[in-house]
């Protein structure tokens, strides 16, 4: 939660909290209905009936997506799930809207006689590089037209919006001809792009870094690149780029001894550009670079953040979605209140970018894993990131309240998440959550559901890896207990969104406004809250003179969720 520098700021938070709303006690299977009342496409449907039957969210209906803008249907090697199982799965898990992403690269091994590998951190060496082709997207398109299309019980059951994830931004002289091919051969086809990778740090092993690194020049007017990223704004597709932020680690990396660090080259630009940097960081500029306006060390957190602006700022009409919030298991401590501005300010910059909260390590890693985070570890005195410019914009006393609340959400779904969930690694909400909560709520338009769940079936003992890397071998089996864990991973944090963020990013307001669907299909609205004697509203009042906070917590009682900030200069 961050707020300008004030001599007096008055904070009056309205919080109602979702109290009683909703109770994991007595289910008895992933969707409790699935009916014709329940999960259906005729449910989203304009004009039919039962679009107007409002969503119990906190009843037999779920938190959980019917949005999946992630979903990998093939691996990076060895089998995948069979085309007609994973739609069981999908079906029966409540996706009725998913992207149909291939995987763009695949694992190329340098010497035949080398054992299989599925998954690239299973074979983290040069000798088995991960190389962007068209192979999976053909099989997508196959599948697609011939298994989808010719299956009229399918399509009245889910909607699928096949995707294009061969592209390589690193070299991309043959992208537009490849794309213009796959759309002669597949007429109708393709709707989507990506997803793609601008920086993919956990790819470092498999030879990422001996492709040429994009910079602001790759795509500059006459570059192939620039060519095909007009070429898709054109189409109107919507476009998922994986973009790190930057880096802080190579734990999750087997074996991988390289750093994570900015080069000579990329700081002396840095220092070159620092006014760019002060500019767009604004308070939290001190907290990277010294006195001298040379970067600090954690810099490297943040090391991509002015290619990634001067891509969305040149292709200003891509309707872009940032694959996981550009965070990943190699940038493990960027404070949550940069990284919230961060994305504010590209927000405001750019209209058409939007991001997807895919990829259960999100949950995991950083909203939903509270027993292993503190609230100490995020103060200005503890953390690098924030400078005396910025700790005054961390208010723990606020977070810490506002967490409070949501853990109370929390515990009415608890049940459900370990039942069907990652029981050992999603234990409540983070105070990171509490913050990132209230930028969700601000752009609400601007966010989208996904499991970035891997279709494989790759068997341990055909696909057993590099034994020094992984052993026992375990291949890359998924089974449908495996989808509803991710997808019930990646859907605990909708619990927390207040009713119209619901209907926006979880019931696909603003994926069919992305993708043209809402002249066909639109959000029924959500459900009331039951009796209002179930719900509680916590007024927090903070008022901040030299670091002194004071707050007040009458009793009252509110239907739903209403969050008021107001912010209030004392003259």
């Amino acid at each position: 939660f961050f707020v300008q520098p004030m001599s007096y700021v008055l904070f009056v938070v309205f919080l109602a909290t979702l109290l009683g709303l909703a109770s994991g006690a007595g289910l008895e299977a992933f969707l409790s209905d699935k009916g014709d009342e329940g999960r259906s496409l005729e449910r989203f449907t304009k004009g039919s009936a039962s679009n107007g039957q409002c969503w119990d969210r906190y009843g037999h209906d779920g938190f959980q997506t019917v949005v999946d803008v992630h979903n990998h249907f093939q691996p990076f090697e060895g089998p995948n799930v069979p085309f007609a199982e994973y739609m069981e799965w999908m079906t029966e898990h409540g996706i009725l809207f998913s992207t149909m992403m291939g995987l763009g690269q695949k694992i190329q091994k340098s010497y035949a006689d080398l054992p299989d590998c599925c998954y690239y951190l299973h074979c983290p060496t040069f000798n088995y590089t991960v190389v962007p082709t068209t192979a999976n997207d053909i099989l997508n398109f196959g599948w697609y037209n011939n298994s989808y299309r010719t299956n009229k019980t399918l399509q009245e059951s889910i909607v699928l919006i096949p995707s294009a994830t061969f592209p390589n931004l690193q070299v991309p002289d043959n992208n537009t001809a490849t794309l213009d091919q796959l759309i002669t051969d597949y007429p109708n086809t393709i709707r989507w792009v990506g997803e793609v990778n601008i920086y993919k740090h956990a790819l470092a092993a498999n030879g990422f870094w001996n492709f040429p690194k994009v910079t602001e020049a790759s795509f500059a007017n006459d570059t192939a690149l620039a060519a095909f990223l007009r070429r898709v704004a054109a189409a109107g597709w919507p476009m998922t780029i994986h973009c790190d932020l930057g880096c802080d680690n190579y734990a999750a990396v087997p074996g991988w001894d390289g750093r994570c660090v900015v080069g000579a080259a990329e700081a002396a630009q840095a220092h070159a550009d620092a006014e760019w940097w002060r500019t767009f960081l604004g308070p939290y500029y001190g907290g990277f670079f010294n006195s001298t306006d040379h970067p600090q060390q954690n810099f490297r957190k943040i090391q991509h953040l002015k290619v990634w602006d001067a891509v969305l700022t040149q292709f200003p009409t891509l309707k872009v979605v940032w694959a996981h919030m550009g965070l990943s298991k190699e940038l493990l401590t960027l404070h949550p209140t940069v990284h919230t501005y961060i994305m504010q300010t590209l927000f405001d910059r750019h209209p058409n970018l939007h991001v997807d909260l895919s990829w259960d390590i999100i949950a995991q890693l950083y909203l939903m894993n509270y027993a292993n985070v503190s609230i100490q570890e995020l103060q200005a005195a503890a953390h690098e990131d924030l400078h005396e410019d910025s700790e005054t914009l961390f208010n723990s006393t606020m977070i810490e309240g506002l967490r409070s609340e949501l853990a109370k959400v929390w515990e009415k779904q608890q049940a459900h998440v370990e039942t069907f969930g990652s029981a050992a690694k999603i234990d409540g909400p983070t105070h990171a959550m509490a913050i990132y909560y209230v930028l969700i709520d601000k752009y609400d338009t601007r966010f989208l559901t996904g499991t970035d769940f891997v279709s494989s079936m790759g068997p341990p003992g055909k696909w057993p890896g590099l034994s020094q890397f992984k052993s026992p071998p375990t291949g890359c089996m998924k089974d449908a207990a495996n989808h509803a864990r991710q997808l019930t991973d990646t859907s605990s944090i909708n619990m927390f969104l207040d009713d119209e963020a619901f209907r926006n990013i979880v019931l696909g307001g603003n994926f069919f406004r992305l993708t043209g669907l809402d002249a066909v299909y639109q959000p029924p609205a959500v459900c009331r809250p039951p009796a209002a004697g179930n719900s509680t509203v916590t007024v927090i009042t903070i008022i901040s003179t030299a670091g002194a906070v004071q707050i007040a917590t009458p009793r009252a009682v509110l239907v739903g969720l209403v969050l008021c900030v107001c912010f209030a200069r004392l003259l």
